[in-house]
């Protein structure tokens, strides 16, 4: 009678070991992480309608956030260096910390989002930023700062030849 007993348990258990795995089916219930590259590109489709192609290999992030005199120095380069086919210009501020009107008379690919904020999943669009793009990847992001604005702006502008 014990043997039977423990064959049953023994039966029992391998039936629930079984219902366990079959059940899992290699399934998760998390969603797959998209690369910062996938972010970039589904937020111009999904908010702005707009294609990143391989052809944009430059995202220019303008916000208040950080030094104001950076960011007004920041503008005026953009302005006139990188607004160009191969760029997209995304300005997060309203107008109201920083004085945007140069950048609302381009035409092209500039984009005007105010909503973006610190509560978002990912911090690329917080700060005054560019971001190089290469080959559906995120080459470099130089993130506008005081410390180092010279060098920054010599930078980007000799990755961009």
């Amino acid at each position: 009678m014990k043997k039977h007993m423990c064959r049953l348990k023994l039966i029992s258990l391998s039936l629930l070991v079984l219902f366990v795995v079959l059940s899992c089916n290699g399934k998760t219930n998390k969603e797959e992480v998209k690369s910062d590259y996938d972010y970039i590109k589904d937020y111009f489709k999904t908010k702005h309608n707009f294609e990143i192609t391989e052809q944009i290999n430059m995202v220019v992030v303008i916000t208040a956030n950080g030094c104001p005199q950076c960011n007004k120095g920041f503008i005026c380069f953009a302005v006139s260096n990188l607004n160009r086919e191969n760029s997209v210009i995304l300005v997060t501020d309203d107008g109201k910390a920083l004085d945007i009107s140069s950048l609302r008379s381009l035409e092209g690919n500039v984009f005007f989002d105010d909503t973006i904020c610190e509560s978002d999943d990912r911090e690329l669009f917080l700060n005054s930023s560019v971001i190089f793009l290469n080959e559906k990847d995120i080459d470099t992001i130089i993130k506008i700062d005081s410390h180092s604005i010279n060098e920054q702006f010599s930078f980007i502008l000799s990755k961009q030849l």
